[in-house]
């Protein structure tokens, strides 16, 4: 009678114990798939964001009419907001990373000749900076998946 006790609780705590690991599990990976979605979306933001500026950069330098160039800025900054609600302005990566991103954000400060070369520079920062925010994000990721956080 003791034995079948003593199994029944062995086997009732080898279940608890699979199923709170299995619920451990699945939420690990519930969270990596979000933060491959926010990486991946991230990473898009930052693509789209460097188009418009650059398209607002030549238009400045072409000396386009004002209204096309607040809407290629208008463009632009909707997606400096999304970029900006998708980081955590408390760490410091993430806060550097903003702060290259708005560098790049007006043209009307420099001369209609430098526009273009000034987009540039600054473009390559920005790519730099987020090759860099990226890369450690996904490691996050990935240490996620394996080992949780």
């Amino acid at each position: 009678m003791e034995t079948a006790i003593l199994t029944a609780v062995i086997a009732g705590s080898v279940a608890l114990g699979a199923a709170v690991l299995a619920a451990w599990l699945s939420r690990r990976l519930k969270i990596s798939e979000f933060r491959q979605a926010w990486i991946n979306d991230l990473r898009m933001d930052v693509a789209d964001y460097l188009q418009k500026t650059q398209k607002w950069f030549k238009e400045y330098g072409e000396s386009k009419e004002d209204f096309k160039l607040f809407s290629q800025g208008n463009d632009a900054s909707v997606i400096l907001y999304r970029i900006k609600m998708r980081l955590n302005p408390n760490e410091r990566e993430h806060e550097e990373f903003i702060a290259t991103l708005e560098k790049i954000r007006t043209p009307y400060s420099l001369p209609k000749e430098m526009a273009e070369h000034h987009w540039a520079t600054a473009a390559e920062d920005i790519l730099e900076k987020a090759r860099v925010l990226l890369k450690r994000e996904w490691e996050v990721t990935k240490r996620m998946g394996m080992f949780g956080r």
